[in-house]
């Protein structure tokens, strides 16, 4: 069975149509652009560039996209809401 490559951010696991498109807007366009990239300074980003508090949710999307990128682990993306949740009862969440 050939192994595929996955070279581009629509490869991953939990990307959909919209979270593509916030990628765009971010600028990243490739799996080795996203594995260099922090969740909380995306999540951040994005509010600041279209101007709304997005769910939290996206920032726990971003979360598993970046952790896809750098170790290949494929995890669905509510599996980061425990973490998000860790942080905002712990008070360091980049947004509250």
């Amino acid at each position: 069975m050939p192994v595929i490559q996955k070279n581009e951010p629509k490869d991953l696991m939990n990307i959909g149509p919209e979270t593509l498109e916030y990628l765009k807007l971010l600028n990243i366009e490739t799996i080795e652009q996203l594995s260099t990239e922090d969740p909380d300074h995306l999540y951040l980003e994005l509010n600041q560039l279209t101007e709304t508090q997005h769910e939290y949710r996206v920032w726990d999307i971003f979360a598993a996209l970046i952790d896809e990128a750098k170790n290949g682990k494929q995890m669905p993306w509510w599996e980061w809401t425990k973490v998000r949740k860790r942080r905002l009862r712990e008070g360091s969440f980049c947004a509250d």
